[in-house]
């Protein structure tokens, strides 16, 4: 430990530099409360930017825990690795701090005597998945805190809800997957698998509602969400793809209804040679009011081909722009986000790699554009997330959300 051992309120706000918040108060004074503090399982399910990470080291401090002084496996999507470490340093611990991949690899071990924090714990899979299984497993046998932290840990599924729940709280939980969506869910048959289908749950009306209501699970709900301002725009397809189904090859036939799809998609939005946006949408993109007035916008791209169409479009322009894809290392990731927040570029463009790690943008950014949408609605929150108001007195007003959709014309 490099610095004080924090165990009670006045010490935790000396570190932050600020008065916890209501919420944290309760985390802290409820993990002062156990018995056996080696035992202690929680989730925080905290809305974006809540201060997740402050809270689960606050956590740690007031268990007291019985392991080695000062140390945590941390486990976190890459991106926020820098972000943690600030924050272990800021409170006195020694991390090790891994991805989620290298989590699941079998000959990574876990010590049972050191505590484990889970960021993005839905980054872990379903009930099926690799990484949920060895994490269960874990905390099974584990003799330090373990907390699990996400926004969105349910994804609305009763899945996700089973993961959070049977890793938590296994001794209430027994029997598998099966058997809680026996206890818990309205169910139908399923004609292609003996795992039935969920119709909700009996006594809750959501899944958020449901982990709310477990006594390990410390909820701090969504703010209102923004309203998505909807465009549509149709544009024609080549007559060899719309006519004939012929990839634009021109020497084959889609070979699936996914290829056709995927097709389709970049043939609504991309120039014939796919470096570019089609006219009409690079003209909408101008034509949104934060580039209108000269402010910072976030533009997101669910394909990472369409995001660097898109960016091509600025940088033709000479117009400065920051953009973030899978593909961007951690080093550039945040120079491009520093550049932006500093307002050397006015445009962000990014993929899903945004959902996470990019905390700060609502301080000087009030609009994103969703020029290629996602299906995945519990990602668009994430994304959304990235600009909403957070603290005790937000107030989204000036905040503005659009959203593209392209279809093909109907010539019919």
């Amino acid at each position: 430990m490099s610095g004080p051992w924090v165990t009670n309120i006045q010490d935790a706000e000396i570190v932050l530099g600020e008065d916890l918040f209501d919420y944290q108060m309760t985390f802290a004074s409820w993990i002062h409360q156990r018995v056996d503090t080696t035992k202690i399982r929680a989730c925080l399910y905290y809305r974006t930017g809540a201060g997740k990470t402050d809270t689960a080291m606050l956590g740690l401090h007031m268990a007291e825990h019985a392991g080695p002084p000062g140390r945590v496996l941390i486990i976190a999507p890459l991106s926020t690795h820098e972000q943690w470490e600030q924050v272990v340093v800021k409170w006195g611990f020694f991390a090790e701090i891994i991805t989620h991949e290298k989590f699941r690899q079998k000959t990574f071990k876990v010590h049972r005597d050191i505590p484990v924090i889970c960021d993005e714990f839905h980054k872990l899979g379903g009930a099926h998945g690799v990484g949920w299984k060895k994490f269960d497993r874990m905390c099974e046998g584990m003799q330090a805190p373990v907390f699990i932290l996400s926004a969105t840990p349910n994804y609305n599924d009763a899945e996700r809800v089973y993961c959070v729940a049977h890793a938590m709280d296994p001794s209430n939980h027994r029997g598998g997957y099966l058997e809680f969506l026996e206890r818990h869910c309205k169910t139908k048959t399923n004609p292609y698998s003996n795992t039935p289908l969920v119709d909700g749950f009996l006594k809750h009306h959501s899944a958020e509602a449901f982990l709310a209501d477990l006594p390990y699970v410390f909820h701090v709900p969504d703010t209102p969400d923004i309203p998505i301002q909807d465009s549509i725009i149709d544009l024609d397809l080549p007559e060899y793809f719309a006519r004939y189904g012929l990839h634009p090859n021109g020497i084959r036939i889609m070979a699936s209804d996914m290829e056709r799809r995927k097709t389709e998609e970049k043939l609504l939005y991309l120039s014939l040679t796919q470096g570019y946006v089609r006219t009409r949408i690079i003209r909408w993109v101008y034509e949104r009011p934060a580039i209108k007035a000269g402010r910072r916008i976030i533009l997101f791209c669910a394909s990472k081909t369409i995001a660097e169409a898109l960016a091509n479009e600025f940088i033709d322009k000479k117009e400065p722009l920051s953009l973030i894809t899978g593909d961007v290392n951690k080093e550039t990731r945040l120079i491009e986000v520093q550049r932006f927040i500093d307002g050397e570029s006015m445009i962000l463009i990014g993929t899903s790699a945004m959902a996470t790690g990019l905390n700060g943008l609502d301080k000087v950014c009030d609009d994103m554009a969703l020029v290629h949408d996602t299906d995945d609605n519990m990602l668009r929150k994430q994304l959304i997330g990235r600009v909403k108001a957070r603290g005790k007195d937000s107030d989204n007003s000036n905040k503005r959300v659009d959203r593209l959709t392209v279809v093909p014309t109907d010539h019919s």
